[in-house]
């Protein structure tokens, strides 16, 4: 897991383990984040930062998108994620982020366990997504797929 450590010296700046260039979203490895806010301009909420919430993608390595201005963590399949801390703050600013900074090549790991999907095309069983595979979320074992992501359809909201 990447950590995020604060200069003993300056609040305002934090070393982290895995960043990503601002120009191309190229890897970098350690980065220093400079302006960092302090604890005090989030005192009560939760943030990436100074109070991370006790989301499911807690654990995964932290890695800071130059090139989007965003926190995200990489799952156990080196997917990037956003934040759940940060990307909540930016819709809390500005409710249309959140229909641009979310979006991310997904693999579902971010989605808490037990998240609805789709249906699946053969059989029209609901499906979910647990550790990066597309599973019923009641075994079809009559259903004629082998579970691929291609016969999954995404359920309408």
């Amino acid at each position: 897991m990447s950590q995020m450590i604060p200069d003993p010296t300056d609040e305002t700046v934090w070393f982290i383990g895995s960043a990503a260039s601002a120009e191309f979203g190229i890897q970098v490895g350690d980065a220093t984040l400079t302006n960092v806010h302090s604890g005090e301009l989030c005192a009560g909420r939760f943030c990436v930062v100074h109070n991370p919430s006790p989301h499911h993608m807690r654990e995964w390595r932290l890695n800071w998108r130059d090139d989007r201005g965003m926190m995200e963590r990489i799952c156990p399949h080196g997917i990037g994620h956003p934040d759940p801390d940060d990307l909540a703050y930016k819709t809390s600013v500005n409710p249309w982020d959140a229909e641009y900074e979310g979006v991310h090549g997904c693999d579902g790991c971010c989605a808490p366990l037990g998240t609805l999907y789709g249906d699946c095309r053969h059989c029209g069983a609901q499906v979910t997504i647990v550790d990066g595979k597309w599973i019923h979320i009641i075994d079809q074992p009559l259903c004629p797929s082998a579970l691929p992501t291609s016969v999954y359809r995404k359920k309408e909201q």
